[in-house]
């Protein structure tokens, strides 16, 4: 389970600190097929092929490229400020933009064919998106998440 890797290192807080484990690192954590971005800067620029892709730290996927298989279950989550921005989001059945910012700039967002759904709830989350996003369902419940 992701969360237990994410309290794990937050020690109980749910706050992962950038000054215990510095401002930039690797991509943080890959178990089970899963990927978890939960520092600052942590997965930035990488490029992530994996079904589930957890982009919850401030800034932590900026400029990456995450592609699912475009097949089976899949989701990118992207749930730190500003955490996807100027990303490339392919081939995944569900994209969640719900932090502030979180989405802003993306490059392409584009869900399998079939069930896929972008959901923007962040604070201006998809802010100007219309046009690169390619999904079945879109929900813009984030104030001011789709204009």
């Amino acid at each position: 389970n992701p969360w237990d890797i994410w309290n794990s290192h937050s020690h109980g807080s749910g706050i992962l600190s950038s000054h215990d484990y510095g401002i930039t690192e690797s991509i943080n954590k890959s178990v089970n097929g899963e990927v978890i971005c939960g520092f600052v800067h942590s997965c930035i620029g990488q490029d992530i092929i994996k079904n589930y892709t957890y982009c919850h730290g401030y800034e932590s996927c900026i400029d990456a490229s995450i592609m699912g298989d475009h097949l089976g279950p899949s989701n990118v989550q992207c749930y730190g400020a500003d955490s996807c921005e100027r990303t490339t989001l392919i081939g995944t059945r569900g994209v969640e933009c719900n932090a502030k910012w979180s989405c802003r700039e993306a490059v392409e967002i584009a869900t399998q064919t079939t069930y896929g759904e972008v959901k923007c709830g962040g604070y201006e989350s998809c802010l100007g998106l219309g046009h690169i996003i390619s999904s079945i369902y879109t929900q813009c419940n984030g104030e001011r998440s789709c204009q």
